[in-house]
């Protein structure tokens, strides 16, 4: 086995349908929940379930709540063939978008709604579209206040990288697992992988930015990640298989949004062979039994940066 698969990776799948999460389903006067999700979602789901058995990986899936409720069966599915189910929240609306108060009820529903499907607690968050800002300091204590253990919705980039309405930018945010305090409660924050390139954080997880930049590059982000000690967080969409999924009609875009959604459709069918690229050369597994596997040295995290 070669060096580097001794080093465990987490693996993290973002359940929504490309109808609720494409960047023109966002309004330009904020958000709303948007449209119902789709048979798609079933079934590049599936597609990624097939692909994980292959390669016996375990993944944590981040599930939407409007999914779970269209959908109990597929929750099932994968928490029956050994996958950890976490939360995306009920609606794929941007935190920053969101009142305190909405937010909380957003997540709540979301942890009701998944726990009452496969009958336990669910212990993980991420923010739809990583929406968890400096802007809106009050979103971490409520995950924290709502039982939850470990959050993974923070990308360290410049909002060059990921221009979407509304997001500030996270260039200074830690870059591998931390461990944050509010009070008496802990949480443990997972930031998706980024390389450091002359004084650049570069956006090395996701399906969208697998599709568009080299292979080697992801390669060189893990095993960066892994000399540090610690593991790469990547993230992948069903829909980031499916090369058949239409762009939205929003002919009011400004250019900077239409350049976006052209980016966004273009090498969906290369992803797959990439998936099983890194799958191949490197170990992954689920956010939870990273943390089972880890735990001593987690524990011993610091929340000071």
């Amino acid at each position: 086995m070669d060096a580097h698969r001794s080093v465990v990776n987490i693996l993290t799948l973002d359940i929504e349908d490309w109808c609720q999460s494409a960047p023109e389903a966002l309004s330009f006067a904020g958000a709303t929940p948007g449209a119902a999700p789709t048979m798609r979602t079933v079934t590049n789901t599936r597609r990624l379930l097939k692909i994980l058995d292959e390669y016996k990986t375990r993944a944590t899936f981040f599930v939407l709540g409007s999914i779970a409720e269209a959908f109990p069966s597929l929750v099932r599915e994968i928490h029956d063939s050994g996958h950890e189910i976490a939360s995306h929240g009920y609606h794929h609306v941007p935190v920053y978008f969101r009142k305190p108060e909405e937010f909380k009820s957003d997540v709540a529903r979301s942890l009701e709604c998944l726990g009452r499907i496969i009958g336990e607690k669910i212990k993980g968050y991420r923010a739809p579209y990583f929406s968890i800002t400096k802007s809106i300091p009050w979103a971490l204590p409520i995950l924290a206040d709502l039982g939850i253990e470990y959050d993974a919705s923070s990308f360290p980039l410049h909002s060059r990288y990921y221009p979407l309405p509304g997001w500030e930018g996270a260039q200074d945010d830690e870059r591998f697992p931390c461990s944050l305090t509010f009070g008496k409660k802990r949480l443990l924050e997972l930031p998706a992988t980024t390389l450091r390139v002359m004084g650049q954080n570069l956006p090395l997880s996701g399906g969208s930015f697998l599709r568009l930049l080299p292979l080697c590059l992801f390669r060189r982000a893990i095993r960066n990640a892994n000399r540090c000690g610690h593991p790469s967080i990547f993230y992948f969409h069903p829909h980031d298989l499916d090369d058949q999924d239409p762009r939205l009609n929003a002919p009011q875009a400004a250019l900077k949004m239409r350049l976006m959604q052209w980016g966004l459709s273009i090498g969906r069918s290369r992803n797959e062979r990439k998936l099983r690229k890194l799958l191949a050369e490197f170990s992954f597994t689920s956010i939870h039994e990273w943390l089972n596997g880890n735990g001593v040295a987690f524990q011993a995290l610091s929340a000071e940066k």
